[in-house]
């Protein structure tokens, strides 16, 4: 129920990000509160729902409906940053696929944590007619991984509180469980990596069982939180092999499609629910139950940092302004990197062609290709790229923000 004195637009500091409705959903079953929304710049498009998690003023978004990918979520982080300039730091929250190795017993349900962002189809195609990676990886603030390891540090101690979470928020909305609940461990199977989904079926009940790879029971339902490098680009991972190559070159826990687009420009961490295991067999029976897991270590992280340290980060605004200046001081550069699809993964892009963007979005485009110029030029550099955002600064005299 939204509370009856709205806040202003200084009053929030924390962006959350969702590509699907799924996400969207569980993220705002974790609000605490929820606030009346407030006016929004004429050229935002963007829906939000305003919020408090812990004592942290919260703006929740999604992306618009059949229009995945990475340049979708920096549009709309750069739109939501316009709108609300106090924003620090952004939580992109939500599904991708998992990346199961022996160091990571990864599981559907379990929620994937990312130290850094690959963009595994970014590259260059080579004589012979094959694809060579040369994609970029880009780490979250400083702040924001230091926040990673007290967290960290307090589960392996502690525990998590993830099912508590979610139990609040069954209690809160009682119709979510129907849709979110945790599906059961016997629909929890991977297959061999070269084993593929025969072509014309459905689901899996005619595939080899013998393909299966063999793991024991779960003695608890509580998901697991795992860390490392995510795999983002702009095509859906459905090839167990493709997986497997990718893992041993970048040692990735999770293929997703927005965050290359956030980790380069805007302070972000990246945060999904396991609900496939980015193999032919996928299906979308996890899907809501990955979602919420995924909100509900959002908010037990959020839970972690402390109102007062947020204030002293520079704004995600500012750090974007930092970036652009870096940019037109720097040479253009006139070398050219594509992204180019991954053999066997299945292109997620829908009717590209028909989405028309209006003059916000192309000037957020124009900005985020100055960046992208910048952030090549500084890789073929060997520069590590723009630190300053790490820096705390004076704070402007706005006044402190009302927590609700």
């Amino acid at each position: 129920m939204a509370t009856r004195k709205p806040l202003s637009h200084d009053d929030y500091t924390v962006g959350w990000i969702c590509a699907l409705p799924v996400e969207a959903a569980a993220g705002k079953a974790m609000l605490d509160d929820e606030h009346q929304p407030l006016r929004q710049e004429k050229h935002d498009h963007n829906k939000y729902t305003l919020g408090r998690v812990g004592c942290h003023n919260v703006v929740v978004t999604c992306l618009p409906a059949g229009v995945p990918g990475t340049n979708a979520a920096a549009i709309v982080a750069t739109q939501m940053l316009r709108t609300f300039t106090q924003i620090r730091f952004c939580l992109m929250v939500g599904t991708g696929g998992g990346v199961p190795s022996h160091e990571h017993d990864i599981r559907l349900g379990d929620v994937a944590v990312g130290l850094s962002v690959v963009q595994y189809d970014f590259g260059k195609t080579v004589q012979g007619g094959k694809f060579h990676h040369t994609g970029l990886s880009n780490r979250p603030p400083y702040f924001l991984l230091a926040v990673v390891s007290e967290l960290r540090a307090k589960h392996m101690l502690e525990g998590t509180d993830l099912s508590g979470h979610l139990s609040r928020a069954f209690e809160k909305y009682t119709k979510m469980a129907a849709t979110f609940a945790f599906p059961g461990q016997e629909h929890d199977f991977i297959y061999e990596s070269d084993f593929d989904h025969p072509e014309g079926l459905a689901d899996c009940s005619q595939c080899d069982k013998q393909r299966l790879v063999p793991r024991s029971t779960r003695p608890v339902q509580e998901p697991i939180i795992h860390y490392g490098p995510i795999a983002s680009g702009n095509q859906v991972m459905r090839h167990g092999a493709t997986r497997e190559k990718l893992r041993k070159q970048e040692g990735v826990v999770c293929f997703e499609m927005e965050a290359a687009g956030l980790v380069d420009v805007f302070p972000c961490l990246v945060v999904r629910g396991i609900c496939n295991y980015c193999d032919s067999h996928k299906n979308q029976k996890w899907q809501p139950y990955a979602a919420v897991t995924a909100a509900c270590f959002a908010k037990e992280f959020l839970s972690e940092i402390d109102a007062v340290h947020v204030q002293e980060v520079r704004t995600a605004a500012d750090t974007t302004e930092t970036f652009h200046a870096i940019s037109r001081t720097q040479p253009q550069n006139t070398s050219f990197q594509t992204s180019s699809p991954l053999p066997l993964a299945e292109s997620r892009q829908m009717h590209t062609g028909a989405y028309q963007l209006d003059s916000s979005s192309n000037s957020a485009l124009a900005d985020l290709s100055r960046l992208n110029n910048q952030k090549i030029s500084n890789h073929a550099h060997g520069m590590a790229g723009d630190l300053s955002h790490l820096t705390p600064r004076k704070r402007q005299h706005r006044g402190s923000p009302v927590i609700v």
